[in-house]
């Protein structure tokens, strides 16, 4: 019997973040790692990539001008088709009402 090995795609990350360098940042380590990365300047950018082609995971920043972190998860997840889509939401702001935010 003869075995036959296939190679799969690496997994697909899309990073969402206003600023250049920490999209920048995450891509390079996530490269090292394995992954093919996709990036967003914001939610209204990545709404638009998403619906081109599904990405395996998304690290998604809160704070972001024309569509936040939060409204773009929040659409994502009220999606039937797009909510498995696992999100990470990555913030500098630490408060508790920002993470009960992200939760919900």
């Amino acid at each position: 019997m003869t075995s036959v090995l296939t190679s799969r795609p690496p997994p697909v990350v899309l990073v969402v973040d206003d600023v250049a360098a920490n999209r920048d940042l995450l891509e390079a380590d996530l490269v090292d790692l394995g992954y093919e990365v996709c990036q967003a300047a914001d939610g209204v950018e990545a709404l638009a990539l998403i619906e081109r082609a599904e990405p395996d995971l998304i690290l998604l920043d809160i704070d972001m001008p024309r569509m936040d972190g939060i409204t773009l998860c929040r659409a994502l997840k009220a999606d039937p088709l797009r909510r498995l889509i696992p999100v990470v939401l990555i913030t500098a702001l630490g408060d508790r009402d920002t993470r009960l935010r992200g939760l919900r």
